[in-house]
């Protein structure tokens, strides 16, 4: 039946099949299952993609941090899209078609309404585009990244938000990555996944132990989190959190090998960078650490500040062994995060602190642990 529509329409003039454009755009999946011929469904696109130059509407400035839900909601995003996925399963076979590279840098030249949306696809899949084009990907698309307005912004937005890159797009795209966390206006896990740009392909070099030059440097890393927003850097915090299981043999092995330094390397020492909310996630870093939780402390210990609201940290800790095994770097975190100047009550606490005294009844008369049991703990009894 699709492709009974596709051949009704096939005749009819392009000012006919604009006002068909959007489902014909979604149908072209469909249509390329039925029709196996490679060149009649590059016929096809290519018609539809000068019919969507000529007629995709503007998209609003107001949708500067959301260009990628447009992309793939209007006709001009899913034509490219569609033509991304049709190279990929293709060229499990055979190689990429020198048309297809053409439609590519095409699309990445297109200074047209359309040429935008499309423009989102491939910045969405940069690497991939990279991978297939690299003139597309680096004379057209970059170029397109570097603009200093609107179209600049919201691509580095699609870009900082997309497929997580490997070395070689890392490196090409490095400063635009750099301007796109910088420019971070997200909330929640998206600065998580902004941090992540940088962060992940410098632990991933440094834990495989490559010899060649890291696509990132750690000294680039921390001008950028001298910039980016606080929210960005407790992303980076979290980063560290997430890797340490995958890398070694230990958490412990992890942070000592290879965390350790990095973190060294890339956190700002300056005070303006002690924050409740970054202090949080760092506390959590610590804990993670598992054997190795004393000198992550020692460490760490300079960056943490009173907490707003200490709940999350408190339970996280209370799932470990550290009270027993270090009860006086334990007190001491706890005073640092929970102590005056915090905000807020636990329930976990009061476990935690008894667990402290039972492993060190010394600290049974410790003026902090004696406030924090006051203050901060609640007993239900």
């Amino acid at each position: 039946m699709v492709v009974d529509s596709f051949e009704h329409i096939n005749a009819a003039p392009d000012d006919f099949v604009a006002g068909l454009l959007s489902p014909m755009s979604h149908l072209m999946g469909v249509f390329a299952n039925r029709v196996t011929d490679i060149l009649e469904q590059r016929r096809w696109w290519d018609r539809l993609w000068s019919i969507a130059e000529q007629h995709e509407e503007p998209v609003n400035e107001d949708d500067i941090d959301r260009l990628y839900d447009r992309v793939i909601n209007r006709p001009s995003g899913r034509l490219v899209e569609w033509l991304l996925v049709s190279i990929n399963a293709r060229t499990a076979d055979s190689k990429v078609l020198k048309t297809d590279r053409l439609r590519l840098r095409r699309v990445a030249a297109s200074r047209t309404n359309a040429g935008l949306l499309g423009c989102g696809a491939l910045t969405h899949n940069a690497g991939y585009t990279l991978a297939v084009d690299w003139r597309a990907g680096l004379c057209h698309l970059r170029a397109r990244l570097d603009d200093h307005g609107f179209e600049g912004i919201a691509l580095r937005a699609v870009l900082l938000g997309g497929a997580q890159l490997g070395y070689s797009a890392t490196r090409a795209f490095k400063s635009q990555l750099i301007r796109s966390v910088c420019e971070c206006r997200f909330d929640g896990q998206m600065n998580v996944v902004a941090a992540s740009r940088l962060v992940h392909p410098l632990i991933h070099w440094e834990a495989n132990a490559s010899g060649s030059k890291p696509p990132v440097l750690a000294s680039e890393v921390r001008n950028v989190f001298e910039k980016a927003p606080l929210s960005v850097l407790a992303g980076a915090a979290e980063c560290f959190r997430k890797w340490i299981p995958h890398i070694g043999t230990s958490p412990a092995e992890a942070w000592e090998t290879h965390l350790s330094r990095l973190f060294d390397e890339i956190w700002p020492s300056e005070i303006r960078f002690r924050h409740a909310s970054v202090s949080e996630e760092l506390v959590e870093l610590c804990v993670s650490t598992g054997a190795s939780f004393v000198q992550a402390f020692d460490q760490i210990r300079p960056y943490l500040v009173p907490l707003t609201n200490g709940v999350s940290a408190v339970y996280v800790l209370a799932q470990t062994q550290i009270p027993e095994k270090s009860p006086v770097q334990c007190l001491e975190m706890l005073w640092l995060v929970l102590g005056p100047g915090a905000i807020g009550k636990s329930t976990e606490l009061p476990n935690v602190l008894d667990r402290i005294a039972t492993s060190a009844p010394r600290l049974c008369v410790d003026r902090r642990l004696q406030w924090l049991e006051q203050h901060r703990a609640v007993r239900f009894e």
